[in-house]
């Protein structure tokens, strides 16, 4: 009786100690962090220097009787987008920041995945709704609009346009990082979440 006893017992730990072999591990935060951190660099070389060539792109030019200087204050879709740019990057610097705290033992890394998705998905909508404004003024300060009795601009202030054509383009690149990060915080939220159901967390 007491050999039974004895190998239902073993059995009963077995078959406790058996699935826990087979939950995944966490991966790592460096292979993580990394990542993160030199995207969220590329979004801040980007936006800041989409903002820096938007404003210091002048040009004064002269037609008929007329002067006037082309600024990137003319046009509101463009000052909006260098609005874009600057609040993607004073908030991709705080997301620097908030890195940090997935080096805390006691934080909840579902919490922080949660919070930095979030945070990624709103900028990569902000930037890309600047870049699809600075593009729809672009092309019709570039090839004009007969229907609506708008000429093309750029062949008078040409350097002007090429500067805020770079601005865009640095706009354009910055979306593609923050994008990613999206990407990649979604998957982590999901891994995680993953991992917390088969650890019988939730």
């Amino acid at each position: 009786m007491e050999f039974d006893m004895t190998k239902q017992k073993t059995d009963y730990t077995v078959q406790v100690l058996a699935p826990n072999k087979m939950v995944p591990e966490s991966p790592t935060p460096t292979a993580f962090l990394i990542p993160q951190l030199i995207l969220r660099f590329l979004v801040l070389a980007f936006t800041l220097s989409a903002v820096l060539v938007a404003v210091t792109a002048r040009q004064s030019a002269s037609f008929l009787s007329f002067v006037f200087n082309a600024t990137y204050k003319d046009s509101s879709a463009t000052r909006f987008q260098v609005g874009a740019n600057a609040v993607a990057c004073f908030f991709t610097f705080l997301s620097l920041l908030f890195l940090y705290g997935f080096r805390r033992p006691k934080s909840d890394p579902s919490r922080n995945y949660f919070q930095l998705l979030l945070h990624d998905m709103v900028m990569s909508i902000l930037l890309i709704s600047g870049c699809a404004a600075g593009t729809a003024v672009g092309y019709l300060a570039k090839y004009g609009q007969k229907q609506g009795g708008w000429g093309p601009i750029c062949k008078y202030v040409d350097k002007f346009c090429d500067k805020i054509t770079l601005s865009l383009a640095l706009s354009y690149l910055a979306f593609l990082c923050m994008f990613m990060l999206t990407l990649m915080a979604a998957y982590k939220l999901k891994s995680q979440t993953t991992l917390k159901i088969n650890t019988g967390e939730l």
